[in-house]
């Protein structure tokens, strides 16, 4: 087994952050002179080559300008052809805009075998299939259900006792065996996820490092790699491959299998773990990116989505919470006091924020990005959505442009439908947003929304905007 040097929690890192320099300064650090390979082949592990120094081809850096504030738009922007679905204390609602919500179910309670709380909702690349997660913890799922999104074809893809079956070799039935993590295949109608089971003291949920898939038509499910064999799952956009993470490696498969985990990253490279939450591959599948975590930096690399070959990117200070974007040429980054935007190569780096912030997320074409101010993201998830405060959010683009959302709102309900438009709620209303500066409201929404999703079907087809 491979030794990892694992002498550092993770919540010392961000300690260590060098004092960020004047806004849209390069940085001081040196950018890396050689990119690194670890490439896939019969030997016990992969080994590691040296490349001589390419020419610099690093973009033209943007340089922002003053914030402007949108204005709701006199002439209401054009809806693009999208469905949503958000439950309500036992009650679904659909719709697709210009239409009104439209409530599917009275109540579920007589249907599932355990009281309805459902924590996550999922909506189809197709948005013809709901999957939602019954919690039965915090997080953790006792049950998944499916319907089709005019409410009929009610179905429990996996119920209680088939997830309790899962790992009934590891657990007594006393203590649930849980879903962790749920996540569409891309173009499909299947589903990866993750159990989870007590741990030692049967105090707290741990991750069986396991993976499973399902068909959300069928309910079929199998085990693709057995407890302690598997990890978090992140498919490829056009849902022919997974990249695979355990907390110190890293592994390539295609999604027909056959499944196995072998670790890309070499004996020779020293870290302490895989960020879980900072794996993305670019958008036509050819490769992707991830970083891995030191104790006083942390390193980004990609790699060859299909031989699983390593190259450098540069180095970045350590944070609380990074998202890289889908051309991995930058990564948004939050660190204790402040929001940060470096390129990957480590050649430049501005500061978004002099508070108190966290990154959003990138649109999917990497060109836009989002964040918030007031609030770090959660000490526990690194997310910027576990508060339900109303914040200020901020849409940046790499040509240089900020604006700002004119309403305050809570960053769980805001999303990126497409390359240019967004959407967001706020007091019970759905509003569209484009990267252009207009807001526009969509349509009411009823009740207290707690999870939410959205898919823009031109563009999961295949369009843009």
């Amino acid at each position: 087994m491979k030794r990892r040097l694992i002498t550092a929690s993770f919540f010392f890192l961000v300690f260590l952050l060098p004092a960020c320099q004047p806004a849209g300064t390069p940085s001081s650090g040196s950018s890396p002179t050689a990119a690194l390979t670890a490439t896939l082949s019969t030997e016990p592990s992969p080994t590691v080559t040296e490349r001589p120094t390419e020419t610099d081809t690093s973009p033209p850096y943007p340089t922002f300008s003053p914030t402007t504030t949108p204005t709701v738009a006199p002439t209401p922007i054009p809806v693009p052809h999208i469905r949503v679905v958000y439950p309500d204390e036992g009650l679904f609602y659909t719709f697709e805009p210009p239409a009104l919500p439209h409530q599917l179910v009275d109540e579920l309670f007589g249907y599932s075998g355990d009281a309805l709380n459902p924590y996550d909702v999922k909506l189809s690349f197709d948005g013809e299939r709901i999957v939602f997660l019954n919690a039965g913890y915090p997080n953790l799922a006792v049950e998944v259900i499916a319907m089709d999104f005019d409410g009929s074809n009610v179905q429990t893809l996996l119920s209680r006792t088939q997830i309790n079956q899962m790992e009934a070799d590891m657990y007594d039935y006393k203590f649930d065996t849980l879903i962790e993590r749920i996540t569409w295949i891309p173009q499909s109608h299947r589903l990866l996820f993750t159990t989870a089971g007590p741990a030692t003291h049967f105090t707290v949920y741990e991750s069986n490092s396991d993976l499973y898939t399902v068909n959300a038509d069928t309910g079929h499910y199998s085990r693709l790699l057995k407890r302690g064999d598997g990890g978090i799952a992140v498919p490829s956009p056009d849902g022919r491959r997974i990249a695979i993470r355990k907390s110190d490696a890293l592994s390539i498969n295609s999604i027909n299998g056959p499944f196995f985990f072998r670790d890309i990253i070499p004996d020779s490279i020293r870290f302490i773990h895989v960020d879980r939450n900072a794996i993305v591959w670019t958008k036509d599948s050819s490769r992707f990116g991830f970083i891995l975590l030191g104790i006083e930096d942390a390193t980004v690399y990609s790699a060859d989505g299909i031989t699983g070959e390593m190259s450098l990117l540069g180095s970045i200070p350590p944070y609380l919470r990074a998202v890289l974007s889908p051309t991995l040429q930058y990564v948004g980054l939050t660190d204790g006091n402040r929001t940060s935007l470096f390129s990957t190569d480590g050649k430049y780096q501005i500061q978004l924020t002099t508070e108190l912030g966290c990154f959003l997320s990138f649109a999917p074409d990497g060109q836009h990005f989002a964040y918030s101010v007031g609030n770090p993201p959660d000490n526990f998830s690194f997310s910027c959505s576990k508060s339900k405060t109303k914040l200020p959010v901020y849409i940046g683009s790499l040509e240089g442009k900020i604006i700002q959302i004119p309403y305050d709102i809570n960053p769980e309900y805001f999303r990126w439908i497409n390359d240019s438009q967004f959407v967001f709620i706020n007091e019970n209303q759905l509003l569209l947003g484009d990267t252009g500066g207009n807001i526009t409201p969509i349509t009411a929404v009823s009740g207290n929304i707690s999870v939410f999703d959205v898919v823009d079907l031109d563009f999961q087809a295949g369009g843009s905007a």
